[in-house]
């Protein structure tokens, strides 16, 4: 039976409307809501669970409640009397007491719906006109009964309680090596400064009366999710142990560690020849201080983290939208809570945490969408990631920030130009204007023979394709009446191998695998294009993923002529001055997803170079 509506005192301030006691004449009116409980002869379960769950003080209180009561019978008691104390205050009494007054009246259908914080920090929503309310997913039985500390309202039956992720996540069933790690990174701290200080014990040591935790989880951090947020709304996709093992088996490759790892310190090279280079060879052992660092937990810790990063998706994203709707086209994306877009030295966007695949991600549901009081997780079976697209990215590397030097200990020159260029294939009217952004290296002097390295950071230990974008000489277009001449250059790569030791790998344009220095074939640059060459592919045998800048493979560029060949004659047709855009390295197997980003590319199926964009030769100086 729904009560009769009660009349409201009237107040100055909103604080007194959350908090005056209705005037009515029910002598229920002048008791305490515990005492207005116990009296009830239909909430004697209620009254039992709450006395349990040490409720009994704080509904006896000053301090102004709103308490939903489900009426006995109407609810499981006897599985909810097995529970322990704090469970059961967490669960359920919690899940039915508020702060402060919340009465049930007026229209309070739609938009006029109350969304009430109960104590355990759940948002429950308040609905309903006339006799006729719900709170949460129950009706209400009574409303309205007033009491000196609050409101009580009986309801036919409980509300249901549901997890936020974080509860979940610590309870997980079905997907014990996810929990696991989940809980592995839980941390529980004593907060100090909310805690009520109490005496020293016999050892000396701080007790306290009331202690006050905080809880965290760094991995929430890492993901970038805030877990434990009843106002935020995920999906959360839960690899089965079976999924989650398969998926461990396809990316542990691709973090491959060794206990000692060497390195060339470009940085110590002040001579014009490569000797210096060479000699520069810094062994580094790992651990360093204050990590311990252990190659095979190194790898462990990655490849679990690389199978959850992108497992979470924030609903208040319209691109994922699909996902609540279980419904997916050919164009559908998602986009996880660490997804977003790495910008390249030519502010080229290449996306990462974007999935291109839902309806395969989700092929393998296993049961029913699990509901949360901040999203829903899903079961599946499969982890069908695209690895280009979570764990394995494109590097891209930008040689004016990635410690590029000269053999002589130089840094080359970074220059920035507006040119006027358009996309392959199109109109002549469709020129428009960009801005390149390159380093220019030169002969230190008329007898120099130029030779550039910069390192490589963040490459796995996976297979790349290798490109440079070179810059054609006229891109600047201070000299109009030169001959624009092409560069011919090799290419060596110096990394280290799976037993700790240096390496080279020599380029070689005729797709010759590491050709001795005798027999490799020079890259003759286009000086038409602005030009993304192709050098061919290396698998690393380690990971260098998570290493800093510092301890990373180098990829030397040298002219293949000296300045004595053009004056003996033997080819003056090129130029030793390298203009060189980003470089990039691409993961074999995303070639065909990840080039087009490169703006409208060109394969040139006889000498594997791509084109992203043609400089306007007939322009004018003014125009660039």
């Amino acid at each position: 039976m729904m009560a009769a509506t009660v009349l409201v005192a009237s107040s100055c301030t909103d604080f007194d409307d959350y908090n005056d006691v209705p005037v009515d004449s029910n002598p229920v009116a002048g008791k305490t809501l515990w005492e207005n409980i116990a009296g009830q002869d239909n909430l004697q379960q209620f009254r039992e669970l709450a006395e349990k769950a040490g409720m009994k003080d704080l509904l006896n209180s000053a301090r102004f409640y709103t308490v939903w009561a489900p009426i006995d019978n109407t609810y499981d008691y006897s599985k909810l009397s097995t529970l322990d104390s704090a469970t059961l205050r967490n669960q359920f009494m919690n899940n039915h007491v508020a702060e402060y007054r919340h009465a049930a009246s007026g229209d309070m259908t739609g938009e006029h719906a109350e969304r009430v914080m109960m104590l355990n920090k759940k948002k429950l929503e308040l609905t309903g006109s006339g006799q006729n309310f719900t709170f949460g997913d129950v009706a209400l039985d009574e409303a309205n009964l007033p009491a000196v500390n609050g409101v009580l309202h009986t309801l036919k039956g409980k509300t249901s309680f549901l997890y936020n992720l974080r509860e979940f996540m610590a309870q997980l069933q079905n997907a014990d090596s996810l929990k696991n790690y989940y809980v592995h990174h839980y941390r529980r701290t004593l907060d100090k400064s909310q805690s009520v200080i109490g005496p020293l014990d016999s050892l000396g040591r701080q007790t306290y009366l009331d202690s006050v935790f905080t809880e965290s989880n760094r991995l929430e951090s890492l993901l970038d999710a805030m877990f434990v947020e009843e106002d935020s709304s995920y999906t959360i996709l839960i690899p089965t142990d079976n999924a989650f093992d398969e998926a461990y088996a396809r990316i542990r490759p691709a973090f491959n560690y060794v206990a000692e790892m060497k390195y060339q310190d470009l940085s110590l090279s002040r001579s014009t020849s490569t000797t210096e280079i060479n000699k520069a060879t810094q062994s580094v052992v790992f651990p360093t201080s204050p990590y311990v660092y252990n190659p095979a937990l190194w790898t462990d810790s990655l490849v679990r983290m690389s199978i959850f990063r992108d497992m979470v998706f924030s609903n208040n994203l319209t691109k994922n939208e699909c996902l609540s709707e279980e419904q997916f086209t050919s164009k559908d994306t998602l986009l996880s809570t660490t997804g977003g877009y790495r910008l390249t030295l030519n502010q080229k966007q290449i996306p990462v945490g974007k999935l291109s695949n839902p309806a395969e991600l989700l092929q393998k549901k296993v049961g029913e969408t699990v509901k949360l009081s901040n999203g829903q997780a899903m079961y599946v079976d499969s982890l069908a990631v695209h690895p280009w697209e979570s764990f394995v990215t494109p590097v891209i590397i930008d040689p004016d920030r990635n410690k590029a030097v000269l053999s002589d200990g130089r840094p080359p020159q970074a220059k920035t130009q507006s040119v006027t260029v358009r996309k392959e294939n199109t109109a002549k009217s469709s020129w428009i204007k960009k801005d390149y952004r390159y380093l220019m290296v030169e002969p230190l002097d008329e007898f120099s023979q130029p030779e550039f390295y910069v390192y490589l950071p963040g490459v796995q230990s996976v297979e790349y394709d290798f490109y440079v974008t070179m810059i054609p000489g006229d891109i600047d277009r201070e000299d109009t009446t030169a001959i624009v001449k092409p560069n011919c250059l090799n290419f060596e790569l110096n990394y280290c191998d799976e037993k700790g030791a240096l390496q080279n790998w020599r380029f070689s344009s005729d797709g010759v695998q590491n050709p001795t220095a005798k027999k490799q074939k020079p890259f003759v640059t286009d000086t038409s294009k602005v030009q993304l060459l192709h050098l061919g592919s290396f698998k690393f045998p380690v990971s260098y993923a998570t290493l800093g800048s510092k301890y990373a493979p180098n990829l030397k560029m040298k002219s293949v002529y000296s300045p004595f060949d053009f004056e003996i004659g033997i080819d003056s047709t090129y130029t030793l001055t390298m203009r060189i855009g980003e470089i990039l390295l691409i993961p074999k197997e995303a070639n065909d997803a990840v080039l087009p980003l490169w703006e409208h590319v060109k394969d040139d199926s006889s000498s594997r170079s791509y084109y992203p964009l043609t400089v306007n030769k007939n322009a004018t100086k003014e125009e660039y």
